[in-house]
Formats: structure tokens, C-alpha cells, sequence
């Protein structure tokens, strides 16, 4: 049981870092820390106002370190990011760790101390005091206190007054409300009132030193909010503007789509099937109308084939007739004649020999004749 709960025990807890203290506008705010591996973390930057401005998520490395770049600074302070300290809250998501750090955003740089002036002789403790800048009503001022003592920081024996001037006469305290960034560096945050009037603010500081007692003095200016409400304004009256054409527009659309009916559609697709159908049927009777005009000629071109075939059967047949009867005819001549030859012959048997011999020579070259007329015949009937 004690080796299944050790990792548990031993989840590690989000560390946080940012890259500055202090940022002054145009900045960029870099957060690293370390925390379970492959683990998600998510990076949420509050106000003064104690309203969030900025997020931004991330995950662990393998190695347990995490780099997130959140946002970069405006280029100067608004309602939105007055000046003053911001909360930086970071959450591991699986291990359920946070933790915050506090960062500052100010008019101008203060990574390193302010100027502070050489005292002068016999002036061993000095204070420099640094809260130039213009804000708003709302805004968070962060007055910047330099304690020294012969040129060397020093924390003072006490702080007797901070308190600011407003332009309005009215005096609001800062004692007890300053932070110590480190030996005779220290910060007053100083959150002007809503209704605080515009104008030239002073800030006065006193402090002792054993027994050295010293007072120094910075101002600042309050804007007045209208500028900042004129510009809400015109974003709002741009706003509005973008708003009313994107009403014309989802107007249109409605319209258009109120047009396009279920009912109407339907009807259009009916009209179509409709029209496919007249289209089919057509496509049918030409269909049946060219089958039966092809199924004509086929009949008739077989009856003209059989009427030509039977036309030369019947022909052939009449002339091979013709040529038969007179062939028939022909040779039943030829018969008679040579029959009157050979009673001619039979005639003169009793002549000499050589008149037998002319007389038989005469036959033959009459049959030869005979012959030679038949062919001539059946040429022709040919």
C-alpha cells in the first residue's frame, strides 16, 4: 500500500517564473516553471481590477520545464490595462497545482533602480521618489521610492508620511501599503478613485534615518475618462453599424430561404418527373417505330429475294426447254437427212469405189455440218 501511494505522494507541484518583474508597455510577458511531465498548463493574467486580460496554455516538457510566451504588453495603460500589479496564476491541469506571482506594469522601465542624485555635502540620507506617468480613474499608480544613505541603499528607520495630493485637495494615504522589492527599494501601489477629478497629482513621502529625517516629492497626471468613453463611443457606434448590415444580410437570407419551400420544391420535382417521363414514353415509340420499319425491310428484302430466285429458277428452266426441243428438233433433221444420205448411198453401192469413197468423204463433211449449225443454235438461245 505504501509503494502504491508514493506517486501520489510524490506529484510534483507548478513552479512559476516570469521573464521581468516589471514591464513597461510594448513588453512581451514570458512565464517558465517546471511541472509534471506532458502535463497541461494554462496561464491566466488578472488586473489591478481583478479582471482577467489574458490567457494562454501550454505543456510540460518531457524534462519537467515548461517556456509559455502569454501576450505582449499595449503600447500604453487604458481602462482595460491600467497601470499597477497584475496577479499571474498558473495551473497544472493533471496534477491540480497553482500557483500565482505578481508582476508590475508601469509607465517606464524600472528593471533597475531610478536615478538617484549625488547628495549633496552633509546629506547622508536621501530619498528619490519616481511616479511620472498619465493614467485614469481606476488605474493603479506604482510610486517607486529610493532610500539611500551617503550614496549606498539603506533601509530607513521609518516611514512617517506617503500620501498622495489629489488635484481636487483631497489627501489619500499610502502608509502601510508599501512593498519592499529589496534593501531601500520599496513601491507605494496607489489606486486612483473612480471618482477622482482630472489633473496634476502630488506625491509626498517622509522618512527617518536614526536620527536623519528627510521629505521628497513626485507628481502624476489624471486624464479624464470621457476621452476613454468617447472612444467606446465610436467602437460602439462602429459596432452597431457592423451589426445592422449583418441584420440586412441574415434579412436577405431568411427571405431567400422562406422562398425555397419544401412545397415548392416539390412541386418543381414533380414537374421534372413529369417532363422525364414524356421523355421516356417518346424515347419508346421511336424505339418501336424503328423496330418495325427495320422488321418491313428485312420482310422485304426476303420477298424480293424469293420472287428473283424463283423468276431465275423458272427462266432457266424455260430456256433449258427451248434449248432441249430445238436441240431435239435439230437432230430429228439431221437424222432424216442422213437417212436420205444413206438411201442415196445405198443407191449408188453399186458404182465404182472411188465413187463410195467421194460419196462417204460427202457424209461426213454434211454431219460435220450439221453439227457445227447445233452449236450455233444453242449459242443463240444462250
Amino acid at each position: 500500500m505504501i509503494l502504491a501511494a508514493s506517486p501520489l505522494a510524490m506529484a510534483q507541484a507548478v513552479t512559476a517564473t516570469t521573464n521581468k518583474t516589471n514591464y513597461v508597455p510594448n513588453d512581451k510577458l514570458i512565464v517558465t516553471g517546471t511541472g509534471p511531465a506532458n502535463d497541461d498548463v494554462t496561464v491566466l493574467v488578472t488586473s489591478p481590477r481583478g479582471n482577467p486580460v489574458g490567457q494562454a496554455q501550454g505543456k510540460v516538457g518531457s524534462d519537467n520545464r515548461y517556456n509559455i510566451e502569454v501576450f505582449t504588453w499595449p503600447p500604453t495603460n487604458s481602462t482595460t490595462f491600467p497601470f499597477g500589479a497584475y496577479s499571474i496564476k498558473v495551473t497544472a491541469a493533471a496534477a491540480g497545482s497553482s500557483t500565482t506571482v505578481s508582476v508590475n506594469f508601469l509607465a517606464s522601465t524600472v528593471t533597475t533602480p531610478p536615478p538617484t542624485p549625488t547628495p549633496a555635502a552633509g546629506r547622508g540620507f536621501w530619498i528619490s521618489v519616481h511616479s511620472e506617468g498619465t493614467y485614469f480613474a481606476g488605474d493603479t499608480v506604482l510610486v517607486d521610492v529610493m532610500f539611500t544613505n551617503n550614496g549606498a541603499l539603506a533601509d530607513p528607520t521609518a516611514i512617517t508620511i506617503a500620501h498622495v495630493h489629489r488635484s481636487d485637495n483631497v489627501v489619500d494615504q499610502l502608509l502601510g501599503a508599501q512593498q519592499r522589492v529589496h534593501a531601500g527599494w520599496y513601491y507605494f501601489p496607489y489606486t486612483i478613485p473612480n471618482n477622482a477629478p482630472p489633473g496634476t497629482y502630488g506625491v509626498h513621502i517622509a522618512a527617518t534615518l536614526g536620527t536623519a529625517i528627510m521629505n521628497e516629492a513626485a507628481t502624476f497626471r489624471v486624464e479624464s475618462n470621457a476621452r476613454n468613453v468617447a472612444t467606446v463611443g465610436g467602437a460602439v457606434a462602429n459596432l452597431n453599424t457592423a451589426v445592422a448590415s449583418l441584420n440586412t444580410a441574415v434579412t436577405a437570407l431568411s427571405q431567400t430561404v422562406a422562398g425555397l419551400t419544401l412545397t415548392a420544391l416539390d412541386t418543381r420535382l414533380t414537374a421534372l418527373d413529369t417532363k422525364v417521363t414524356a421523355l421516356d414514353s417518346k424515347i419508346n415509340a421511336l424505339q418501336g417505330a424503328i423496330g418495325q420499319q427495320i422488321t418491313g425491310a428485312q420482310q422485304a428484302i426476303n420477298t424480293n429475294t424469293n420472287n428473283v430466285q424463283t423468276a431465275l429458277t423458272t427462266a432457266v428452266q424455260g430456256a433449258q426447254s427451248s434449248i432441249t426441243s430445238a436441240v431435239n428438233q435439230q437432230l430429228g433433221g439431221v437424222s432424216s437427212k442422213i437417212d436420205a444420205m444413206q438411201a442415196d448411198t445405198r443407191s449408188a453401192a453399186a458404182g465404182t469405189a472411188q465413187s463410195s469413197t467421194f460419196v462417204l468423204v460427202i457424209a461426213g463433211l454434211a454431219a460435220l455440218i450439221v453439227v457445227l449449225q447445233i452449236a450455233i443454235l444453242v449459242r443463240k438461245r444462250a
